[in-house]
C-alpha cells in the first residue's frame, strides 16, 4: 500500500475496501494503454478490490490498483444511495476530510455533475461527480509536480470511467 505516497482520498478508501476482492469487472473498464502511459510502460496487472460497502465514503467503493514499484495509478468508483445523496455529501469538504495528506483541491467545471482536481507532495487526483456515482483516477508515489503535469492524462482516465 501507498501509505503517504498516493492522494489521501484514495489511501482511505483503500485501506477501507483492502479485504474484500470482488469480480473483475471494475478493472475491465479502465483503459491499460492510458495506465500504461501514465506509468511510462505497459500496464502491470491489476488488483481490484470491493464493491464493498465503506461506511466512511457513504456508499458501496470498488477500486482498481495498477502498481509499478512506488508508483501507481488506482481508480476507483464509489455509488451513493441515490444521486441527491451523492450531491450533497461529495463537496470539497467531503473530499478534504477523505485525505490522509495535504491534499490541495479544486473544483473544475464542465465535467460530470462536479468535478474536483487535486495535487499533494506526493501524486494527483481527478475526481468527477455523475448522478449516484464519483469516479477517480490517481496517480501517486513521484513527485506531485511531476504528477500534476500528467494532468490532461489523469482527467482523461477518469472521464473515460464515467458510466462504467
Amino acid at each position: 500500500m501507498f501509505g503517504a505516497t498516493l492522494m489521501g482520498l484514495v489511501v482511505f478508501l483503500f485501506a477501507s475496501a483492502a479485504s474484500v476482492f470482488a469480480q473483475p469487472n471494475w478493472c475491465a473498464s479502465v483503459d491499460k494503454a492510458q495506465v500504461g502511459a501514465l506509468l511510462g510502460g505497459p500496464a502491470p496487472a491489476p488488483i481490484e478490490t470491493g464493491p464493498a460497502k465503506d461506511a466512511d465514503a457513504g456508499g458501496i467503493t470498488t477500486m482498481c490498483m495498477f502498481m509499478q514499484g512506488k508508483k501507481g495509478v488506482i481508480t476507483m468508483r464509489i455509488e451513493f444511495p441515490s444521486p441527491q445523496e451523492a450531491a450533497k455529501k461529495v463537496t470539497l469538504e467531503y473530499l478534504k476530510n477523505q485525505q490522509g495528506d495535504e491534499a490541495k483541491y479544486v473544483e473544475e467545471k464542465g465535467v460530470g455533475d462536479r468535478a474536483f482536481w487535486a495535487v499533494s507532495d506526493e501524486g494527483a487526483s481527478y475526481v468527477v461527480l455523475k448522478g449516484a456515482k464519483l469516479y477517480s483516477a490517481a496517480l501517486g508515489g513521484l513527485d506531485g509536480k511531476l504528477a500534476a503535469a500528467q494532468k490532461p492524462a489523469i482527467a482523461k482516465l477518469t472521464v473515460s470511467l464515467v458510466g462504467s
